[in-house]
């Protein structure tokens, strides 16, 4: 037989592994997301505050946006403005949608009933977590894969030495491109 078993694997940096097979698992070295972060664009607040019947008004005293969270403290009564993705502040737990919600004036909603407390909050680890296997060894490594898993992982992968995926190069360039994954 001319077949030889492939023996040993190569460090190969990440966006060299495309087409390869994966010699070790890929283990997530950080939490994703990081931290407890809003899932729409809306209003953050203290969800024991919600409605059970009719409505109540809340005021508006800042605003969290992805990479710049708001840094002060919700009393009762208050909420902060929140983007998705941002952090949600610590003294809230409850994201209302921004549709769900009526404007009155610049510093001032009203919400309705009907919202759960937690709701629309993604947590710390929700996607994955610290320490979990991302990639599986043996998997072969795809467009899909590298974009996919190019935010949790290191820039660095062990393949299998010299030993290219099952996978024709039509099938491995025909997933999605990167842009259409998000990045944490």
């Amino acid at each position: 037989s001319n077949v030889q078993p492939v023996e040993g694997h190569e460090m190969l940096a990440l966006r060299s592994t495309l087409g390869r097979v994966l010699a070790q698992p890929v283990i997530s070295p950080a939490d994703v997301p990081p931290h407890r972060n809003s899932a729409m664009d809306g209003y953050a607040l203290n969800g024991a505050e919600l409605p059970v019947q009719g409505v109540s008004e809340f005021e508006v005293i800042g605003t969290a946006w992805a990479g710049a969270p708001y840094q002060g403290t919700l009393e009762t009564g208050q909420c902060a403005r929140i983007m998705t993705g941002a952090k949600v502040p610590e003294t809230a737990d409850t994201v209302v949608v921004q549709e769900q919600v009526e404007r009155l004036g610049e510093d001032r909603i009203r919400i309705g009933e009907g919202h759960k407390q937690g709701q629309n909050v993604r947590h710390t680890g929700e996607d994955i977590a610290r320490d979990q296997e991302v990639l599986p060894a043996g998997n072969a490594s795809r467009r899909r894969i590298w974009a996919c898993s190019r935010p949790w992982v290191s820039p660095n992968c062990a393949c299998t030495a010299g030993c290219a995926s099952p996978f024709s190069p039509a099938e491995t360039n025909s997933v999605p491109s990167a842009s259409h994954w998000k990045k944490a």
